[in-house]
């Protein structure tokens, strides 16, 4: 069992890159360039939620606290919040905007990650659900603004 809880918890946000790619592949062309705006649009407000929230905040990590070997070798900084999920779920915000299908795909792998990290020791859930939110707000934000844009150059 942990060694489905490491991958989950090290490696299986990768899979939302994958997800998003198959997306893109789908896409007409004029929905590629939104994909890809909405994509690098919704990072960058991810980032800077991210940095207003570890500033704001600071969440030991629970290995720390608990005086116990997390499964994912981390620094013992502060957890909040978790990126993984924050990254999992901006992308996966991305993709159900423009698939739901692969959406909802995309936010079952989100699930994972964040309960993956939460069972490796490495964050608490309070981490994993600020993570969620603040990568749902990027994500739309993402989406929006680029709508915009691209729509602003169709017409």
């Amino acid at each position: 069992m942990d060694q489905i809880v490491i991958f989950c918890a090290k490696y299986l946000f990768a899979a939302t890159i994958l997800v998003l790619f198959v997306v893109w592949v789908r896409a007409t062309r004029r929905n590629k360039v939104e994909i890809a705006l909405a994509s690098l649009l919704a990072g960058a407000v991810a980032y800077i939620l991210i940095k207003v929230a570890n500033g704001a905040y600071y969440d030991p990590r629970p290995f720390v606290t608990q005086h116990i070997n997390p499964l994912v070798p981390i620094g013992a900084d502060n957890g909040f919040p978790s990126e993984h999920t924050v990254f999992t779920m901006t992308l996966s915000s991305v993709i159900y905007l423009y698939n739901r299908r692969l959406g909802v795909t995309a936010l079952i792998i989100t699930a994972a990650v964040g309960i993956s990290r939460v069972l490796a020791h490495v964050h608490s859930p309070i981490d994993v659900v600020v993570g969620v939110v603040i990568g749902a707000v990027a994500g739309v934000a993402g989406y929006a603004i680029a709508s915009k844009l691209v729509g602003r150059f169709k017409e």
